[in-house]
């Protein structure tokens, strides 16, 4: 059976067709680049791997690899993986992933497994969500105007429309939106808000309301009270001309 060629040999080989200097630089950049790896005790040889390395020291890129004029930069590529294997270095199997359930069985701490048990649940919520956006390839654009004020642009003649946002809502529901987050009822239901707007329970931390939430209700009142001003504006100033 005949031995297999150390990497040195075909290095060699290669640089002696070669008829660029640049390719010889090329080369002994891949050389080295595959020579760590296998000093390392490394098994992946893939052109990809071997690539990003030899670009972030100055050699050819991975993309560079896949093109047909570096066949001989694969050729020594494929001569380390071939020494490696023949010195005995394997690539390890694959260990197979651990379940959901199985995980949770992995952490002692009831309070920590609860929070997985959650995130899991929320990232299982979520893969269901993007899943029917993604089973949506029909997507239709409602382009009919919206309540608002409309003005002309006649520079653009274009109709610029100015949404006023939540103007069907009263000041008693405006009030029951600030109630619904103060510090005095979260506190009364044992619950807490923190910085990132969730609204959580207290003693446990158990999540009710996701990340945003406080803020978004906050951002709701205050552009409902803004909307409610410029309304009664607008009839002010309807008064006023009739």
């Amino acid at each position: 059976m005949m031995a297999t060629p150390h990497p040195d040999q075909v290095l060699e080989s290669l640089k002696q067709k070669a008829k660029r200097s640049n390719k010889v630089r090329n080369l002994e950049a891949i050389h080295e680049v595959c020579a760590e790896v296998y000093a390392a005790g490394g098994v992946d040889y893939s052109y990809a791997l071997i690539g990003r390395m030899s670009e972030r020291q100055g050699g050819p890129a991975a993309n560079t690899l896949y093109s047909t004029a570096s066949a001989d930069y694969r050729t020594l590529v494929d001569a380390w993986e071939a020494y490696a294997k023949a010195q005995g270095q394997k690539r390890p199997v694959k260990a197979q992933l651990a379940t959901d359930e199985e995980l949770l069985q992995r952490v002692d701490d009831p309070s920590i497994r609860m929070l997985l048990s959650m995130a899991i649940a929320e990232r299982n919520t979520l893969r269901k969500q993007l899943d029917t956006l993604r089973s949506q390839a029909n997507i239709t654009v409602d382009l009919r105007p919206l309540p608002g004020v409309a003005t002309v642009d006649t520079k653009r003649n274009e109709v610029i429309q100015v949404i006023t946002p939540l103007e069907g809502l009263t000041s008693m529901q405006i009030d029951s939106l600030q109630r619904a987050i103060s510090p005095a009822f979260l506190k009364a239901q044992g619950w807490a808000e923190t910085e990132d707007g969730e609204v959580v329970v207290h003693r446990t931390g158990e999540v009710l309301f996701g990340p945003g939430y406080t803020h978004a209700v906050r951002a709701l009142v205050t552009a409902s009270g803004a909307a409610s001003e410029m309304n009664r504006g607008r009839r002010s100033d309807q008064l006023a001309t009739e």
